[in-house]
C-alpha cells in the first residue's frame, strides 16, 4: 500500500531542501536568460558557507549543536533534534551548529538578490520573488529554531555573516561586471502616462534601476 504524504510533511520537506531548491531555480533562470549570473552567485554561496564553516570553532561553546550540548550538560544521550534538522551531514562531523548553515543561505540569497533595487528605493521590485524568498526564510527559521536543530542565537549569527558576506559579494561582482548580478526586478520596460493627452514612453532600466533609455510614443507615431 502506497503511503500518501501529508501536506505538513511536503511543507517540511520543502523548507529543509529550500537551499538546493532555490539554487536550482535561480541557475536554471540565469541559463534561460543566456548569463552566468546564477554561477556567480552559487560561487558566492559557496565561498560564504566556506567562511561560516571556518569560523564555527571560533564561538567555542557558545556555538555547540543543542543536542550535544545537552548530552555535554546532563551525560544522558537523548535525541531531542528534529532527523530533518541534518538530511546530509557536513564531510567532518562537526559539534557546531553556529552561524547556522540555512540562515547563512537565506540571508546571503535574499540581500544579494535584492540589494540594487534596495539602493534604488524598491524600483520595480520582482514582489513575487520578494515573497517566495521571504517565505522560505521565516518558515526555514521558524523550523530550524523550533524543531532545536540550532539555538535562536546560532541562527541570528547565521543571518549576519549571510548579509554582510553578501553586501560585500554584490559590490565585488557589480564592480567587476554589474550585467554578471542577479535580476530582482519584474520587468525591464515600462509604459507611464506623460500627460492627459495620453503620450506615453518606454523607459529601459538597467540591473541597479538605472535609466538607460526611453521611447516616447508620439516619437513612434510619427516615424509610423
Amino acid at each position: 500500500m502506497a503511503i500518501i504524504p501529508t501536506g505538513k510533511a511536503i511543507l517540511k520537506m520543502s523548507i529543509v531542501l529550500s537551499p538546493i531548491i532555490i539554487s536550482i531555480l535561480i541557475l536554471l533562470l540565469s541559463f534561460m536568460e543566456g548569463n552566468l549570473s546564477g554561477i556567480i552567485y552559487l560561487s558566492g554561496m559557496i565561498l560564504a558557507q566556506l567562511i561560516g564553516f571556518l569560523a564555527r570553532p571560533f564561538f567555542g561553546k557558545s556555538g555547540i549543536r543543542p543536542d550535544i550540548k545537552d548530552i555535554m550538560d546532563t551525560g544522558e544521550v537523548t535525541i531531542k533534534r528534529d532527523r530533518a534538522c541534518s538530511i546530509i551531514d557536513d564531510p567532518y562531523y562537526s559539534q557546531y551548529s553556529s552561524p547556522s548553515f540555512h540562515a547563512l543561505f537565506h540571508s546571503f540569497t535574499f540581500i544579494y538578490h535584492f540589494m540594487a533595487q534596495f539602493l534604488a528605493g524598491f524600483k520595480d521590485l520582482d514582489w513575487i520573488k520578494f515573497i517566495i524568498l521571504l517565505t522560505f526564510w521565516v518558515f526555514d527559521a521558524n523550523f530550524r529554531i523550533s524543531s532545536n536543530c540550532v539555538y535562536p542565537h546560532h541562527y541570528f549569527m547565521g543571518i549576519f555573516f549571510g548579509l554582510v558576506l553578501g553586501v560585500l559579494w554584490y559590490y565585488l561582482v557589480k564592480d567587476l561586471n554589474s550585467n554578471m548580478l542577479l535580476k530582482g526586478t519584474s520587468d525591464k520596460k515600462k509604459c507611464d502616462i506623460i500627460n492627459s493627452n495620453m503620450y506615453c514612453k518606454i523607459v529601459e532600466v538597467d540591473d541597479t534601476g538605472n535609466e538607460i533609455s526611453e521611447i516616447k510614443f508620439d516619437e513612434l507615431l510619427h516615424n509610423h
